[in-house]
């Protein structure tokens, strides 16, 4: 049931699989080691409230997601950002 924000400058952002992308912090989970960073919202993309891993910039499958700590509602203007770190992936 995840929502894609869909216009105003919205688009997926490409990041690298590989370990200095994503390197490994315990058997189990990955953080991201490189700040993922959005394109400037044009306008409104409605509260963000979970996020996925995708295998493709346009459709494709999803191979993770999540519900976000905080939820962050973005406006004409906003940035959003997972600063290093901030992204956890547990995989169980």
């Amino acid at each position: 049931g995840i929502t894609e924000p869909i216009g105003n400058g919205y688009t997926r952002v490409s990041v690298n699989n590989n370990t200095t992308s994503f390197p490994t912090t315990t058997t189990s989970q990955k953080n991201n080691g490189v700040t993922i960073t959005f394109p400037s919202s044009t306008g409104s993309w409605g509260e963000i409230v979970d996020f996925f891993i995708s295998d493709s910039l346009v459709g494709g499958n999803i191979l993770c997601y999540g519900t976000l700590a905080i939820p962050k509602n973005v406006t004409s203007g906003d940035i959003l950002s997972f600063a290093i770190g901030n992204l956890t992936i547990t995989l169980e």
